[in-house]
């Protein structure tokens, strides 16, 4: 990988860090889940802000290499994508 896409499979990694990954617990609350919700969008939006116009074609790569078999990852990339 060039270096920036590896910075953009660090930021992925990082924001996804930060992210709970959905529960039982969590799917069966309403009020979980929609603040998972708001909280998976807002760091996708963030996201897409950081990788610009160039974003589609770096989540796609991404989404290719070992971050696809992540499942938040994928989550983020996807909403992430939905955003630019």
């Amino acid at each position: 990988m060039d270096e920036p896409m590896v910075r953009a499979a660090e930021l992925v990694t990082r924001i996804a860090a930060l992210i709970p990954l959905p529960s039982d617990s969590l799917t069966g609350d309403d009020t979980a889940w929609s603040a998972f919700e708001a909280l998976l969008s807002e760091a996708a939006t963030l996201l897409a802000g950081a990788l610009g116009h160039d974003g589609r074609a770096v989540l796609s790569a991404l989404t290719a290499s070992p971050l696809g078999a992540n499942p938040l990852c994928v989550l983020l990339m996807e909403r992430c994508s939905h955003t630019l």
